[in-house]
C-alpha cells in the first residue's frame, strides 16, 4: 500500500498499479464487522465503515498488518 487516508467514514487506500482488487479482497476477507463494504479499482480502494472512529481504528489495524509483513 502506498497511502491510506480517510474522510468521515470512507477509507481510501492507494496501492501499486494493478493491486487495488487484491487489496479490496484482502479487506473483505478480514471479516471485520466495522467494514460495510469495499469498492476496488486498479490502484485505489474505497472502504466504507460505520463511523469516523471506526475508520481510524481500521487504519491503525492496516498499518499494524503492513509493519508485520515488512519484518
Amino acid at each position: 500500500m502506498l497511502k491510506i487516508d480517510y474522510a468521515q467514514n470512507i477509507i481510501v487506500v492507494k496501492t501499486l498499479e494493478g493491486m487495488g482488487m487484491a487489496v479490496g479482497v484482502a479487506l473483505d476477507n478480514m471479516k471485520n464487522s466495522e467494514i460495510l463494504g469495499t469498492i476496488a479499482g486498479d490502484d485505489t480502494v474505497f472502504c466504507i465503515v460505520r463511523s469516523h472512529q471506526q475508520a481510524t481504528m481500521i487504519i491503525e489495524k492496516l498499518y499494524r498488518i503492513i509493519r508485520k509483513s515488512e519484518i
